[in-house]
């Protein structure tokens, strides 16, 4: 057994992250290889991120592209998003990791160029529909090859250095798409996220296979469905997974709903492209702070702190909401949304950790598994604030609260172990 620490880790000596075959990696340093995980992580932010300042000339452009329907391009999208993994996962546990890697990127840059060229709102959605599912891969087999090298506390570290560093794409993706909008239309932002997926494309060679020859499972509907009652069965990862569900419903509230929020509520759309990105700067130094203080307090303890600090920031909030009639100052919003978006970041890959920890043999179907609970069912989650939110905040706030809420007695119910 080889530790992981020297390809990497970068973890204290008694990390316990441990593999077989130190090839898996090969050619490949630490920093690399988060960083490449990162960037497949980041596939999913891109291809909504970019596409929030086109907002306004989408919906002057396109037939049928209201202000009231516009976010459904970020619906739809997680949507495709969600599902897809369902057949994803399986492929990769019986394939391998990489070649569904490489069949899905592709995807992805197909799915934004169909964006692109769409000739009405309906068309644009059902591009946004195979955009996502496209972006379906590399998010659960990012996931999947995490757990392929570690586990535990470990696992935890690397999935929030990960997710520190993903943090640059929501930070710079609506920069972009202010730059290329300034120069063209907004058909050109959505077609440049092809030229991300085709860097990646490239870029992915280098990664080796990380899922051996004898740890495939069989591809059938009988192995697929054991697996899927595997998960189901295994309070730690149901319960954990359910948790991100909710967590992710807050945050892709805010994600549907924000560009609406800056433009119509508060009258500030000049501003949402550098707000969003000094936001997601600061809940990636959020991420960055968590993955140094792992160590000392471990993972669940993480988990408590963070969510005890988002849901005291939205009651916080909800309260103010309600003595301002539903609109309060501008910035003591954005202030609190930020602290509690920083929160949700913090604590979801270590939800994620949690939940494949037990899911070793099986990581690609678990984690497709998991990012069906967590996307499919935040999306469903915040679709349904986001068709509230008209001339106040309130409704945000409220899904704030009663989420993280629910997200935390999910926690508690997942430490009580096995169903069966």
């Amino acid at each position: 057994m080889s530790s992981r620490r020297d390809e990497v880790g970068a973890c204290p000596p008694d990390c316990g992250v441990v593999v077989d075959e130190p090839r898996r990696l090969a050619g490949l340093s630490e920093r690399e290889f988060i960083l490449l995980l990162a960037a497949l992580s980041a596939t999913t932010a891109v291809g909504i991120d970019i596409v929030l300042p086109a907002y306004d000339a989408i919906e002057a452009d396109l037939d049928g592209a209201a202000s009231g329907q516009l976010s459904r391009l970020v619906t739809v999208y997680f949507l495709g998003l969600s599902f897809a993994q369902v057949l994803f996962g399986p492929l990769s546990d019986r394939f391998g990791r990489k070649p569904i890697l490489v069949v899905t990127v592709g995807a992805y840059l197909v799915g934004a160029l169909i964006s692109a060229m769409a000739p009405s709102f309906g068309w644009l959605l059902v591009g946004r529909l195979f955009w996502g599912i496209g972006a379906a891969g590399p998010r659960g087999l990012t996931t999947a090859i995490s757990r392929d090298v570690a586990e535990g506390d470990a696992l935890a570290r690397l999935m929030t250095a990960t997710t520190a560093v993903f943090m640059v794409a929501p930070a710079l993706g609506p920069l972009i798409g202010e730059g290329v909008l300034a120069l063209g239309d907004w058909r050109w932002v959505l077609a440049s996220p092809a030229v991300f997926a085709a860097v990646l494309l490239v870029w992915s060679r280098r990664l080796d296979e990380t899922l051996l020859e004898t740890d495939r499972r069989p591809l059938g509907f009988g192995p697929t469905w054991e697996g899927t009652k595997t998960v189901f069965r295994t309070r730690e990862t149901l319960g954990h997974g359910l948790a991100a569900g909710f967590e992710f419903g807050a945050f892709a509230v805010f994600l549907g709903s924000g560009a609406i929020i800056f433009d119509e509520i508060y009258d500030r759309d000049g501003i949402f492209a550098i707000s969003f990105s000094a936001m997601s700067v600061l809940m990636g130094v959020a991420s960055a702070t968590s993955a140094r203080f792992m160590g000392r307090v471990g993972a669940r303890r993480m988990i408590d702190g963070a969510f005890v600090g988002a849901l005291l920031t939205s009651v916080a909030l909800l309260i103010w909401a309600v003595l301002a009639d539903g609109v309060p100052p501008f910035w003591g919003w954005l202030a609190l949304v930020v602290a509690a978006n920083a929160m949700f970041t913090i604590v979801s890959p270590l939800l994620l950790s949690q939940a494949m920890t037990p899911m070793g043999d099986m990581a690609g179907t678990a984690g497709s598994i998991l990012g069906v609970l967590m996307m499919g069912l935040g999306s469903i989650l915040g679709s349904v604030i986001d068709a509230n939110i008209d001339t106040t905040i309130t409704p945000m706030v409220t899904g704030y609260v009663v989420y993280c809420l629910v997200a935390m007695a999910l926690v508690r119910w997942a430490r009580g172990g096995s169903v069966t």
